[in-house]
């Protein structure tokens, strides 16, 4: 956990349709400054007024899917699963794929879901995860298949 979360300065957001490799890049750097966080997106706090979770802030330690997120502006857990991993709840987001960013990761993991990513990211630390990101990224732009 980041010691004093005051002394991190909120991250630059990319565009959703940003390159799915500068997407990584920026989402590596959010991990590798804040820390990463096992088991949810962010340890969020749930506000009992509108049963909505905190959003993310700079210094909190976050998942893959949810730095892939922040790296493109996303601050709200709902928004991480409606826009990055949406096939996380069939239910309510029936069919719809990943963001390209997070697809990009799972063909470099040769995963086949959504939860063999998470459970890739929760096994693993910050610096072997961003440096798996960066790796992905660089494949990107090189043309050779994530």
């Amino acid at each position: 956990m980041v010691t004093d979360p005051q002394a991190i300065a909120e991250p630059s957001s990319l565009p959703y349709d940003a390159p799915p490799a500068d997407i990584l890049d920026a989402a590596a750097a959010i991990i590798e400054t804040n820390g990463r966080h096992v088991g949810n997106y962010w340890d969020a706090l749930i506000e009992l007024d509108t049963r909505q979770s905190s959003p993310w802030r700079p210094g909190t330690p976050c998942c893959t899917a949810a730095a892939i997120g922040v790296a493109i502006g996303l601050r709200r857990m709902w928004d991480v699963e409606a826009h990055i991993v949406p096939a996380s709840r069939p239910e309510v987001f029936a069919d719809e794929a990943p963001h390209p960013a997070f697809r990009a990761l799972m063909t470099h993991l040769g995963a086949y879901s959504i939860e063999t990513v998470f459970a890739w990211s929760d096994e693993h630390g910050k610096d072997e995860i961003a440096a798996t990101m960066r790796e992905c990224a660089a494949a990107l732009r090189a043309g050779v298949a994530a």
